[in-house]
């Protein structure tokens, strides 16, 4: 015990007045090596904080998204529902605008699915690709928009009872030609 307290005791250098010891020398090392630790653990304990908040934020994101996307499909069926009224004028046209509608939705959903389980890997190309989505879906709704602005000006045009007699009168003349022989009838 006394050699290891004559150990520490042996001066090492000095400063001005004051002579540092092997005991100064080992207690200031021990303090610098626990404040450095205590800084790595603070640094590590930050960095888990933020992964954490992006991760938490990357959801929100994609919950956002999804809530936009539950909102655009609740609006095409609003709008499907308003056009049953004259799905006889428009059936065809309309069927092939809802294929066309629920194939880029098949396919804008199984993307967002992929994008969902690869979104820990890559966070900003993942809403980025989601951007683009929407773009897509936007004028998928102005397409929507202008096939009821359509449907507006025929019922305007049929609101009219000149027009819709000369309406009539049209398709009656197509019908009768394209049913009999060219000769076989006279207006």
């Amino acid at each position: 015990m006394n050699d290891l307290s004559s150990i520490l005791s042996e001066p090492v250098a000095r400063l001005g007045a004051s002579t540092l010891t092997l005991g100064h020398m080992l207690a200031f090392g021990a303090i610098l090596f626990l404040g450095l630790f205590v800084a790595l653990v603070i640094a590590l304990w930050r960095s888990a904080k933020a992964r954490t908040i992006a991760a938490a934020e990357a959801a929100d994101h994609a919950r956002d998204a999804e809530a936009r996307m539950a909102g655009i499909l609740q609006a095409q069926a609003e709008m499907q529902g308003r056009m049953g009224a004259i799905a006889e004028v428009f059936g065809a046209r309309q069927a092939e605008l809802t294929q066309s509608i629920g194939q880029r939705l098949d396919a804008m959903t199984g993307r967002i699915g992929q994008t969902m389980t690869e979104q820990t890997k890559s966070t900003h190309e993942s809403l980025a690709k989601l951007q683009e989505r929407l773009a897509v879906i936007d004028t998928a709704q102005g397409n929507i928009q202008s096939l009821a602005g359509q449907v507006v000006q025929l019922q305007a045009i049929l609101s009219n009872k000149q027009t819709r007699g000369a309406f009539g009168q049209s398709r009656m003349e197509t019908i009768v030609a394209d049913g009999l022989p060219h000769g076989a009838y006279e207006f």
